[in-house]
This record gives C-alpha cells, structure tokens and sequence, in this order.
C-alpha cells in the first residue's frame, strides 16, 4: 500500500464516519 492510498482511504473514512454520525445523531438523540 502507498501512503498516497492510504491517506486516501483515511480521509475518505473519516467523511464516511462523520456522515453517518451526523446522520444518525438527530434519531439516537430522540430514541
């Protein structure tokens, strides 16, 4: 693995995390 890729994969992690944190994050709340 190159860390070109990795750094990639990190970031796009990270978007996915914050995604469904910011998705999920209203409904929790409310539960």
């Amino acid at each position: 693995m190159s860390r070109e890729f990795f750094c990639d994969l990190l970031g796009v992690t990270a978007l996915t995390v914050t995604t469904v944190i910011v998705l999920w994050l209203p409904a929790i709340l409310q539960a």
